[in-house]
């Protein structure tokens, strides 16, 4: 994208104090949006150089670069890329976003106070078409349009006081985090399977679509809050499938994995892990006809119920099965595996795992390694590519989180 502007853009010399950085004009369709890391640029929409907004358009944006917002955006994104399965996670996501955009307008009302107002107001009304909707993408650009509805909101919430530190947005995206990375093997592959039988996917059976209407009508109140009724839920769900009849062999494939991700999502969710593990193993009683994809659940679970040891022996196992094909999230629950039985080597070793890659997750694994190792150098060239935020001096990793579920989706 940035080279495609570049292509069309020219160098603007702008009569304004808030220009301090590097300001090009294009055909945008939007006032304006920032981009770059170590050299940030303002792109301004041609039209607006000579409007009256201006000087509102370039403060929002260099506020923007002040706060180095351009870094939360990069972090937002690499969580939605690591659970892109997850809604949860998408609309924290998207909440964290509005949340930078509001802390950025207040910061700009507390300079130029109605003026700024007033200039949002115009632009909100303003015919801006085709402008980019900053929330549905997932990419490192600041924008300073958005939704419609979010940009009035924006306008009303100048009249409001209001704080929201940057540590909020790192707490909302923490809290999916880390053992969603698992789960996420288990929709690939369930992608991967619907595109194997893709023209079955509008001819299923009358047998199956029965079942899945039961398997739904049983878990309707799946969301609810009430952790004696999800108990409740999952114990009828595991009853139902005693009892189901069994489907043709691709058919009940996928009514297991959906239903089993159904239940581990309702037991995590109470914190009933034993629970969740003997259902695994009802599900799967010979665990050599369990799909390869599915020891992710399993070790996952075990974390939990402090058996690092027994989780680490699932995925190396299915580590030695992928041989290099082994995912990224695989990778990362073997290296909390690893964490926490204090094997930091083996940790570290498989965190240089080239499907890893080098991420700001990733990063924070290390980072709390090398400092359990007491080897601060490294610890500290870790700290210096991490957002100050999530640089704390006490070592520290991100939590387990609840697995998810495809058919919370349908209900």
């Amino acid at each position: 994208m940035v080279k495609q502007l570049n292509k069309e853009a020219h160098d603007c010399s702008v009569n304004s104090q808030r220009a301090n950085y590097q300001v090009k004009t294009v055909n945008l369709g939007t006032p304006g949006i920032t981009t770059g890391i170590l050299k940030p640029v303002i792109w301004l929409d041609q039209t607006l150089v000579s409007r009256s907004e201006l000087d509102s358009v370039l403060l929002h944006e260099a506020t923007h670069i002040k706060q180095r917002d351009i870094y939360w955006i990069w972090f937002i994104c690499l969580t939605e890329n690591l659970f892109w399965w997850n809604p949860i996670c998408m609309l924290l996501g998207a909440k964290a976003r509005q949340q930078l955009e509001l802390s950025c307008d207040e910061r700009c009302f507390n300079q130029l106070n109605q003026r700024y107002q007033h200039d949002l107001a115009s632009l909100t009304l303003e015919a801006f078409t085709g402008a980019p909707k900053g929330s549905s993408y997932c990419s490192p650009v600041l924008n300073m349009a958005h939704t419609k509805h979010f940009n009035v909101l924006r306008v009303k919430m100048l009249n409001k006081e209001k704080v929201m530190k940057k540590r909020h947005i790192v707490m909302m995206l923490a809290a999916v985090s880390f053992t969603t990375i698992a789960a996420a093997q288990i929709v690939e592959k369930k992608t991967s399977t619907n595109n194997e039988s893709q023209s079955a996917q509008y001819e299923t059976s009358e047998s199956y679509n029965t079942q899945m209407a039961e398997l739904l009508n049983l878990a309707k109140n799946a969301k609810s809050e009430d952790a004696a009724e999800l108990k409740k839920i999952a114990n009828t769900i595991v009853a139902w499938h005693e009892q189901r009849p069994v489907l043709s062999q691709v058919e009940e494939k996928q009514m297991k994995l959906l239903s089993l991700t159904l239940v581990n999502h309702l037991l995590h969710k109470v914190g009933d892990h034993q629970g969740a593990l003997s259902a695994y193993e009802l599900w799967y009683k010979d665990g050599n006809n369990a799909p390869q994809y599915t020891r992710n659940i399993k070790a996952d679970t075990l974390l939990k119920l402090g058996q690092p040891q027994l989780a680490e022996q699932e995925i190396e196992a299915l580590k030695a099965d992928l041989g290099q094909n082994v995912n990224q999230g695989s990778l990362m629950v073997l290296a909390r595996a690893y964490i926490d039985q204090a094997k930091y080597e083996q940790a570290l070793a498989t965190l240089s795992h080239p499907n890893v890659g080098d991420n700001t997750v990733t990063n924070v694994y290390k980072r709390y390694v090398y400092l359990k190792q007491n080897d601060i150098e490294n610890a500290n060239k870790i700290k210096a590519k991490l957002p100050a935020q999530l640089a704390t001096e006490q070592p520290w990793i991100f939590d387990y989180g609840i697995p998810n579920s495809p058919l919370l989706k349908q209900i």
